[in-house]
């Protein structure tokens, strides 16, 4: 005896392959999206990378072009580096010196520059930053001549920093500095040296203004072998300039101070 497939059964059979491709056709344009935001995402995080790594190339090779258009000194950056999920900003190896070559040691020089967002401000309503300085040396000279000196006078380098570094600084922080000082114009030379200088100022931009003196700066350095701390209360906005300053120098050793009391007090110890 011979059976025979019912139709029913066939049409089962191609009812479930159509449903088969109507189930497959989602599928396909559900994995379509997918590989399509997967390739986007990709390309947009290597345009990143290659922004993280070309960038602070460029930033540097502008900043040091700038810094070559000052009229006596010439400024030098060696690297900087992006810190984008602190919102940071490093810079290494900042040095300023005399273009002609006359004075050997550099008018200012930084190891590493740290500039930080400073979100305590922001939240206040002032757009500011905290920058550190680390390692920083500072070599002032008198001398008769202006090929010679390298002072505080010459502003043109600070104004200049003032237009690369358009943001408010409202903590200052300094971690081993040292300053030198020589004077060649006295008829007894001086020569000053204070080292492990250490500098705090907060508040700068009075974001915290209940004080008459909001902003307050810390500083301590070794000179001539004894510790001296200064504490300075100033209001940095105010037209009049009004501060309340304390010093305290502990253990200084007198005999290392001759040649400034002989110089300026006509006496020794």
């Amino acid at each position: 005896m011979l059976l025979r497939k019912s139709g029913k059964h066939k049409r089962t059979k191609k009812q479930a392959a159509e449903t088969e491709q109507v189930d497959a056709k989602p599928t396909r344009k559900r994995g379509r999206f997918w590989r399509r935001l997967a390739r986007t995402l990709v390309v947009f995080l290597g345009l990143l990378v290659i922004i993280y790594l070309i960038l602070p190339i460029v930033v540097v090779s502008y900043m040091n072009r700038k810094w070559a258009t000052m009229p006596e000194y010439e400024g030098h950056l060696t690297s900087l580096e992006f810190d984008i999920f602190n919102l940071q900003v490093r810079a290494k190896g900042i040095t300023i010196k005399k273009k002609n070559g006359k004075i050997a040691d550099p008018f200012i020089y930084v190891s590493q520059s740290t500039i930080t967002v400073d979100w305590d401000a922001w939240d206040k309503g002032t757009k500011a930053a905290s920058i550190v300085l680390d390692s920083m040396a500072i070599n002032i000279i008198k001398a008769p001549s202006a090929e010679l000196s390298q002072t505080s006078a010459d502003t043109a380098i600070f104004n200049l920093v003032e237009v690369m570094m358009p943001i408010t600084r409202n903590r200052l922080e300094v971690k081993r500095g040292s300053v030198s000082f020589k004077d060649t114009q006295s008829s007894k030379p001086l020569d000053i040296h204070l080292s492990h200088l250490y500098v705090l100022a907060t508040n700068l931009e009075n974001v915290d203004s209940t004080s008459a003196l909001p902003a307050h700066v810390l500083l301590r350095v070794n000179a001539y072998g004894a510790p001296v701390e200064l504490n300075i209360n100033a209001n940095a906005k105010a037209k009049d300039k009004r501060f309340a300053l304390t010093i305290s120098v502990k253990r200084l050793p007198m005999p290392n101070i001759n040649h400034l009391l002989r110089e300026f007090a006509e006496f020794d110890v």
